[in-house]
């Protein structure tokens, strides 16, 4: 009962402002189950989120750019396979 006491009350678990910036680098703070971040964490995560994003996002144009490099075919050699096959009518 003590724990969830703790946990609702907000001012016991987040931090005091008082302190240095070095006091609250590192720490992490549960509150309601949700872990709370503060700027520095914040800034950092969507940094890598970003970051995350923009490689999936160049891996996949990549992967595209070489499937289509890869479908292109010479038009001389086009024309020759399509006139050496005989016109198939039902």
């Amino acid at each position: 009962m003590d724990r969830l006491a703790k946990l609702m009350a907000p001012e016991s678990n987040m931090q005091s402002s008082s302190g240095s910036a070095n006091d609250h680098k590192c720490e992490i703070v549960l509150y309601g189950g949700f872990q709370v971040l503060n700027r520095e964490q914040r800034t950092a995560h969507r940094t890598a989120q970003k970051l995350e994003k923009r490689e999936k996002k160049n891996s996949i144009k990549l992967l595209l750019q070489m499937e289509e490099n890869s479908k292109q075919i010479h038009p001389k050699t086009h024309m020759k396979h399509c006139s050496n096959q005989p016109e198939r009518r039902a």
